[in-house]
């Protein structure tokens, strides 16, 4: 039997903490919980949640620093910062730190809910006894495979900001850089519209020419690299 996912969070609102621990416990998540900073970053390395979400002003060590840490140390756990700016810019600074969503306050539980549903990207075949209701819900609605779904990955021989850049990319010089920065081999093209507020049609557009450029590589949700770009190209 699989593990119920373990989410840890680092708030230093008593109530807030609260209202989001009692929401994911209520769909299956197991949950602990911090009010400081550094404990929460111990708590983080001993305990290796599957997910971390992470007020951004805390005592003791800040969100920002919380998730360049674990970033340090562990690329791959989910990381949600939330807080109570929600500026394109906050929003950027924010995944620029590491994270891989940030979510602003105040939120609905269902926004919550999705929220830490999408960064853990739970497959549609999990079973019933293994993960959360909720997100068996979600993650069955979401089971056709589709562009969305596609995992892009750089090409790490390359460097966006020093290479030859055409006159496509020079165009949208910045909201590509701003994709780019984001894009690390496990979030789904779905995950980065909702991360830089875009719409479909505006990443596939910056996708293709990161493919074009040789700049990324599509993979599919099991890992296999994508051949046939007409999809893309024809989108």
């Amino acid at each position: 039997m699989l593990m119920m996912p373990k989410v840890l969070i680092i708030e230093d609102s008593m109530s807030t903490s609260l209202y989001m621990a009692e929401t994911l416990q209520k769909v299956g998540y197991h949950v602990s919980t911090a009010s400081d900073g550094r404990e929460g970053l111990r708590l983080a390395l001993q305990e290796h949640p599957h997910c971390l979400i992470i007020d951004i002003v805390l005592p003791g060590m800040g969100g920002f620093e919380i998730c360049r840490k674990v970033r340090a140390i562990s690329g791959k756990v989910p990381i949600i910062l939330m807080s109570v700016k929600n500026t394109p810019a906050d929003r950027m600074w924010g995944l620029r730190q590491g994270a891989n969503l940030y979510l602003p306050k105040p939120f609905t539980e269902d926004a919550l809910l999705q929220a830490v549903h999408q960064v853990l990207l739970l497959p549609s075949s999990a079973t019933h006894s293994a993960y959360p209701k909720q997100a068996q819900r979600d993650a069955v609605a979401s089971s056709s495979t589709s562009l969305g779904k596609l995992i892009p990955r750089r090409n790490e021989r390359v460097d966006l900001a020093q290479s030859q850049r055409s006159s496509a990319l020079r165009a949208m010089d910045q909201r590509a850089r701003d994709l780019y920065v984001i894009i690390d081999g496990y979030k789904n093209i779905e995950l980065l519209c909702t991360m830089t507020l875009m719409n479909m049609t505006e990443v596939l557009g910056i996708l293709r020419t990161l493919v074009n450029l040789h700049h990324i590589q599509l993979y599919q949700p099991d890992g296999s690299l994508v051949e046939n770009m007409s999809l893309l190209f024809n989108h």
